[in-house]
């Protein structure tokens, strides 16, 4: 009687081939994983972006309606070495227009995006400081920030209408690094309101899923008229 053995098995070719088809599902799964990750990332930029604008529309607005004594946007210039500030009332706000919030800045003067704090009793729209104030000025009391790491101020104002009472507000917000961002032109910028730059998420950066961009607009009727 004769032993049969079987010696079918794989060949170097087909262990070849199964190994390449192996590898471009596994690289076509992790391509898949990164997308997921990018829109995922995506998704909560855009959505805080949103929430960020949306809650300064709202801060404004509601300030505007409780006062009649708004006063025009002080040195309203794009330069980001520039800050600019406002006051609604008693309220007054503060501003470094087209530069990028950085929480972990050491240079106190400068790490803000948009502040919001209240000047004592009657005091008229004094500019703010942070310290060896001199007699013109008001320190900042308790300012609140009101945009969130990483974004930056691109357009804010607070236009009259036809209507006197009426004030058009208009905010845009924009996330992330000068990286993932590209500028366009706009229109030239009414007497007393800031010439913006108009940031926008640029779609051809290595890191666009690291960026986005916010606007919203609002009238309202000031002093609650």
């Amino acid at each position: 009687m004769k032993n049969s053995h079987n010696n079918s098995g794989f060949t170097i070719t087909e262990l070849m081939i199964a190994t390449l088809a192996f590898s471009i599902i596994l690289l076509a799964a992790v391509a898949g994983f990164l997308q997921i990750g990018r829109m995922f990332y995506r998704g909560i930029n855009a959505n805080q972006t949103q929430v960020n604008t949306k809650q300064l529309v709202d801060q404004l607005s509601a300030d505007i309606q409780n006062s009649a004594a708004i006063t025009p946007i002080t040195n309203p210039d794009e330069d980001p070495n520039t800050y600019t500030y406002f006051c609604v009332g008693n309220v007054r706000y503060t501003v470094n227009f087209n530069r990028r919030l950085n929480v972990f800045d050491t240079d106190n003067v400068r790490k803000y995006g948009v502040l919001r704090d209240q000047l004592p009793g009657a005091t008229a729209c004094a500019e703010p400081c942070v310290q060896s104030c001199t007699p013109t000025q008001v320190a900042f009391a308790n300012p609140t920030e009101m945009l969130g790491n990483g974004m930056r101020l691109d357009e804010l104002s607070y236009n009259t209408t036809s209507d006197l009472q009426m004030r058009n507000i208009k905010i845009r917000i924009v996330y992330g690094d000068d990286l993932a961002l590209t500028t366009f032109p706009e229109p030239p910028a009414p007497p007393n309101l800031p010439q913006a730059q108009n940031y926008a998420c640029n779609a051809q950066s290595s890191v666009s899923n690291f960026c986005a961009d916010s606007y919203m607009s609002n009238a309202v009727f000031a002093g609650g008229f």
